[in-house]
């Protein structure tokens, strides 16, 4: 089913060297002859999108929470006496540690402690964020199967797979591990591979084309000659059945470790709107009903939205119709630049048929936990971002991890935090106390479709209550007004 292709990656750029990064190993990708699909929606004059709606499909929208895990942000370096890091991975996932739960330095933790401890604090969805690495050269790090080493390989196709069939047949049946794959170019999710911008110096097409035996739109004789290395003319095509075998190879290994969605970097189109771009969506929701991927949930980014104006306002609401066919995402600084996130926005979707997911990433896309409350109260799917580059999470993903275990009462059964600092701040004072008893009373008269601790839902048994009162008024943090 596999064959072996041997590549040599390069780390170049001043202070690295050729000699200091160059890393050879053999790939063992999936044949893909089988694959059957390539793009078959309409392409419109001047890449416009349709404006017929997307036609009905059978989806299910996810309501729970998830995580979204980065393998990347540590120092990129290549002159290590221990091991190199040209591409800027996190150190124990560079060295393709698993388990290692008495490590010698933080930087030795095992991804098994790391995947385990999201676990622990109630995360039945996690997201591995584009395990690639960033290629030098680039701006988007990548989750291409060929950018992995072959320690890298071994460590997915044994120590996680073993791991994810643990934690379906022993913790959640239901659970999901998905990996964020970027995109060759803007609005072709259906190319896994390099980033918004390619430099000739690092990476051509005609090396791609010879490592994979397959060929990009540059070069469609494949004689072996790009006519250009820019990403204008790079991007892998849908249309093509070359372009969609390179595809499936990179789809089917973490498939086949028992991934069961896939998120699409850049697949809504260049702006997310519904004017000119690069037919990302039309081409995503053809990508989801494609046989090759039965039973795979995909996930588009960013949310397809339009303009909406009324006066002087712009009002950058959600595309239902496109909502309504399947998930997609967007980081907390999309919602930040469309109004979304503030607590005062109308922009609401529906929970029953949309699934809608805003990654919190960092302080700037919440800065109060009433602010990621709002969002979900509105329909949106919170879930955070929770980076590291040693044993430890950035403080960023801690407080995140801390505000959705407020809010959502499969996460609370873990929650560590103190349940009188009730709006998330790190003081517990009478806003804390006002602001428990506004919610609630609006749980206790309304109901409520979540009764997390946010809700007034304090001790857990699945409403809002005089014995939540009574629980508040005993917090040991609680000193009065």
């Amino acid at each position: 089913m596999y064959k072996s292709l041997s590549v040599a990656l390069m780390c170049v750029g001043t202070p690295l060297s050729h000699a200091q990064c160059e890393n050879s190993f053999t790939l063992a990708l999936p044949n893909a002859s089988s694959a059957k699909y390539v793009y078959q929606g309409p392409v419109a004059p001047a890449n416009t999108y349709s404006t017929q709606p997307v036609t009905a499909l059978s989806f299910t929208p996810d309501r729970r929470p998830g995580v979204w895990h980065s393998f990347y942000t540590a120092n990129r370096w290549c002159d290590s006496t221990t091991y190199h890091n040209p591409k800027a991975l996190t150190p124990y996932w560079a060295k393709a540690i698993w388990d290692n739960a008495t490590p010698s330095t933080p930087n030795d933790l095992g991804i098994k402690q790391r995947f385990d401890s999201f676990i622990t604090e109630g995360f039945r969805r996690i997201t591995i964020n584009r395990p690639g690495g960033n290629i030098l050269g680039q701006y988007v790090p990548q989750a291409h199967y060929h950018h992995l080493d072959d320690d890298q390989k071994d460590l997915l196709e044994i120590d996680l797979a073993d791991w994810i069939d643990d934690t379906l047949t022993n913790v959640d049946a239901d659970f999901e591990l998905a990996v964020f794959i970027g995109s060759w170019q803007s609005g072709h999710p259906a190319a896994p591979g390099l980033g918004n911008s390619v430099d000739g110096t690092y990476w051509d097409c005609t090396d791609d084309d010879t490592d994979l035996g397959f060929y990009y739109r540059s070069d469609p004789g494949n004689t072996g000659t790009a006519t250009s290395i820019t990403a204008a003319n790079c991007f892998v095509d849908p249309k093509e059945q070359s372009s969609m075998q390179e595809t499936y190879q990179n789809f089917v290994p973490w498939l086949d470790i028992g991934c069961t969605a896939i998120w699409l970097d850049n697949s809504a189109d260049a702006s997310h709107t519904s004017g000119t771009g690069y037919l990302g969506r039309d081409r995503t929701i053809d990508l989801i009903q494609s046989p090759d991927y039965s039973a795979v949930n995909f996930v588009g980014e960013g949310i397809p939205w339009y303009n909406d104006t009324t006066g002087h306002e712009d009002i950058h609401r959600p595309l239902t119709d496109y909502l309504e066919a399947m998930p997609w995402m967007a980081t907390d600084s999309f919602a930040d630049d469309r109004g979304w996130r503030d607590t005062a926005s109308t922009i609401s979707v529906d929970p029953s048929t949309t699934e809608a997911i805003i990654v919190f990433q960092s302080d700037n896309g919440a800065t109060t936990l009433a602010q990621m409350a709002s969002m979900r109260d509105r329909g949106f799917v919170i879930w955070v971002s929770a980076q590291s580059t040693d044993a430890s999470l950035s403080p960023s993903s801690v407080k995140k991890i801390n505000w959705l275990q407020r809010l959502y009462p499969e996460l609370t059964s873990s929650f560590s935090g103190d349940m009188a600092d009730f709006n998330g701040d790190g003081t517990v004072d009478c806003d804390d106390y006002d602001l428990f008893f506004t919610n609630w009373y609006d749980s206790f008269v309304n109901g409520s479709d979540y009764f997390g601790i946010w809700d007034g839902d304090l001790d857990g048994d699945g409403d809002a209550d005089w014995d939540d009162v009574n629980y508040f008024g005993t917090l040991s943090s609680w000193t009065g007004c």
